[in-house]
């Protein structure tokens, strides 16, 4: 008998994706407070605005309720790829980038990790290997 696999996440309503010009190449840091990005934030060329919509509404929230000062949100693309979401300045529209693989496990929270393993995104050896404990 298999493991009862838990239901994907409902999709939350009302989040709208928009890019934010400090995760694109060539970004000065413009603005207060000023930020100066490095290569590893920076969103890959090859995804799509429409892309970054489905990633945000398929999403697993950062909060919980040992974690409620948690904003970001979580999901993993078709490639593998991590990508973590913010809540923009205004408070309804959201902007993210992706986590290179070797921040995940410090920009990550495991209990997300858990979820992505139980839900079949991510194999029980990657999630053992972000958490350290891959033999």
């Amino acid at each position: 008998m298999t493991p009862r696999q838990p239901p994907p996440p409902t999709p939350p309503t009302g989040l709208r994706y928009t890019g934010s010009d400090k995760h694109k190449q060539g970004c000065a840091g413009n603005g207060p407070p000023r930020w100066f990005p490095t290569t590893a934030s920076f969103c890959p060329d090859d995804v799509t605005l429409a892309d970054s919509q489905d990633l945000l509404e398929n999403s697993i929230e950062g909060r919980s309720a040992d974690h409620p000062d948690k904003k970001g949100r979580y999901a993993i693309d078709g490639r593998g790829r991590f990508f973590k979401a913010y809540p923009g300045d205004d408070g309804a529209t959201w902007h993210g980038y992706e986590v290179h693989r070797s921040l995940v496990p410090r920009q990550v929270p495991a209990r997300v990790l858990r979820q992505f393993r139980d839900l079949g995104q991510l194999s029980n050896a990657d999630y053992k290997d972000l958490l350290g404990s891959g033999s």
